[in-house]
This record gives structure tokens, C-alpha cells and sequence, in this order.
């Protein structure tokens, strides 16, 4: 079953339109990871030194070998992927410490599980300058920043 929209991105893809998005408004991108590998998914940081350090998750699995490659996670899953991201999100604030140049991002497709899953907690996301990046299966990125992502 093929799927249409934001359920057809995989966590690579999040990844890579963000970082695309980033550095078209500025950002040099210091690291990018893949799904296979473990730490801050992206870093990048703007000339005048602000790092963003941000998570990201996808809508299925990007491994070939996985039950749930092509298929969308469910709520279940979809929830816990967006816990992770938050709590990493607030990992980076605390050892941000406070006036620190570290600012805090998720990632997520812009489709309505996500959507759903993080409405209740996004004014606390927002209170903590949490940016968000909803991404599109096209590449278009709508962002929640409480403070300028553009450079």
C-alpha cells in the first residue's frame, strides 16, 4: 500500500529537509545524523554562534527490514517518538543553563497524529523556547519559534 503525505516520511527525511531549510536561511549545518545513528540528530549554528540543537522523528520506518516500514506508526508509537523528542529538547535547555547560546528544536511531519500528539504541551513548548518544524512530504517547513530561526 503505497501511502500519500506526511505519513510517508521517514525520520532520514525529516532530517534532510530540515537541514535544507536551515541552511537556506543562514545556518551552517555542523552535524546530521541517520536513524542508525544515536546522538542530537542536527546541530547547526548561525554566524553570530547560536547552536541549535534539534530532534527529529518520522512518520514510519526508514529501515526496509522493520514491520512498520510503509506504514504509518500508530498513536502508541507516534506518542512515545514525540516524548523522546521533547524530553531531549529539554535536555538541551537544562545544560543550556540560563543566557547560554543553545537553542532546543524538534522535528516532526506535519501530519495530524503528530499535530495531535503535541498540541496539549505546546504552550509549554513555546514558554521554553522550544522551536518546532512541522515538515511537509515536499520539503516545506512551517516553524513554531519563539525566537528568530533565520539567521
Amino acid at each position: 500500500m503505497m501511502l500519500v503525505g506526511a505519513d510517508t516520511l521517514t525520520e532520514n527525511d525529516v532530517i534532510e529537509h530540515v537541514c535544507c531549510y536551515l541552511r537556506s536561511t543562514g545556518w551552517e549545518i555542523e552535524q546530521r545524523l541517520t536513524t542508525r545513528q544515536t546522538g542530537d540528530d542536527i546541530i547547526a549554528r548561525r554566524p553570530d554562534g547560536i547552536r541549535l540543537y534539534i530532534e527529529a522523528k518520522g512518520a514510519t520506518s526508514a529501515l526496509v527490514t522493520s514491520k512498520r516500514y510503509g506504514r504509518p506508526f500508530d498513536q502508541a508509537q507516534a506518542s512515545v517518538h514525540v516524548s523522546e523528542a521533547a524530553f531531549r529538547a529539554l535536555k538541551t535547555i537544562s545544560r543550556n543553563g540560563s543566557g547560554g547560546l543553545d537553542r532546543a528544536g524538534i522535528a516532526l511531519p506535519s501530519n495530524t497524529l503528530h499535530r495531535r500528539l503535541m498540541e496539549p504541551a505546546l504552550s509549554a513548548i513555546r514558554d521554553l523556547g522550544v522551536a518546532i518544524f512541522w515538515v511537509q512530504p515536499d520539503g516545506e517547513i512551517d516553524v513554531a519559534c519563539p525566537w528568530a530561526v533565520p539567521a
